[in-house]
């Protein structure tokens, strides 16, 4: 978009300032880490999202604080865990080409992505379903649908498409249990006049977090110590005016003062 374009040092730059938020936290309440989720498994969490817009979408300032959703479909894969020193995020493999120059920019972060149509064999360590079926014979029936010339009715397709969504699935919260292990104290920017804390244990990501033997059993904050850091964050960084917002007013305010300037002295 040009001068005004997002960059990846910018979106270190505003990084930079949540993690210092989070140190000012760990000194002050005792936070281990900032966490957000995009998207319905966090059921569209007011802070998560303004966060991901901020960080990832080079949202910022009015419009930062008028928008509900993230500005792109990646938002709803997104799993972002903000530590003092680092980070950890969980990306939905279809968009990690689009978030991959930011991401690679902040180091010290751990990034949990699969590649595409990654589907784990029998061997593998990942989550099994209890309904899949035999590889092989759908290989084999596929040829055989191949050779009669029949296009057959899509549901080999569907069924495929199903079982990715829950390899996927599996793997957001393997992620999940990964980035949480150590972190007994947790900052969440909680949703302004809802039941703060308690916000968290509508999330279905952090419900399944909660199921036995997946990560630390039954509700989350019985397991987890949750502090509401809405306040905290957004003064701290959601309405300060940084580099890339400073350059983006100025590209909107140029053209018409240069008008009108110009016109002045005609």
């Amino acid at each position: 978009r040009g001068e005004d374009a997002f960059t990846a040092a910018d979106s270190l730059c505003r990084l930079q300032r949540l993690q210092a938020t989070c140190g000012a936290l760990r000194e002050s309440e005792g936070v281990d880490a900032l966490l957000f989720i995009g998207g319905i498994d966090g059921r569209d969490n007011l802070g998560s999202v303004r966060c991901l817009n901020f960080l990832l979408g080079g949202v910022g300032g009015v419009e930062l604080l008028e928008r509900e959703q993230c500005v792109g479909k990646w938002g709803e894969d997104v799993v972002l865990l903000v530590r003092s020193d680092g980070c950890e995020i969980h990306v939905g493999h279809a968009h990690y080409e689009a978030l991959r120059p930011f991401i690679a920019a902040w180091g010290n972060v751990e990034v949990h992505t699969l590649p595409p149509r990654h589907i784990p064999n029998e061997d593998d360590g990942a989550p099994k379903r209890p309904d899949r079926e035999d590889e092989a014979r759908d290989d084999d029936e596929a040829s055989s649908d191949e050779s009669l010339g029949g296009r057959g009715d899509g549901s080999d397709d569907s069924e495929e498409e199903e079982e990715e969504e829950d390899v996927l699935q599996d793997f957001k919260l393997t992620a999940l249990v990964s980035m949480l292990t150590g972190v007994t104290t947790v900052g969440v920017a909680c949703t302004p006049n809802g039941p703060g804390e308690m916000e968290t244990e509508r999330w279905p990501l952090l419900q399944a977090y909660g199921i036995e033997g997946v990560g630390r059993s039954g509700f989350f904050t019985m397991s987890t110590n949750v502090i509401d850091t809405w306040d905290v964050i957004h003064r701290a960084c959601f309405t300060q005016l940084d580099g890339a917002q400073l350059r983006r007013e100025l590209a909107r305010s140029a053209p018409p003062f240069r008008q009108h300037w110009e016109a002045s002295l005609a």
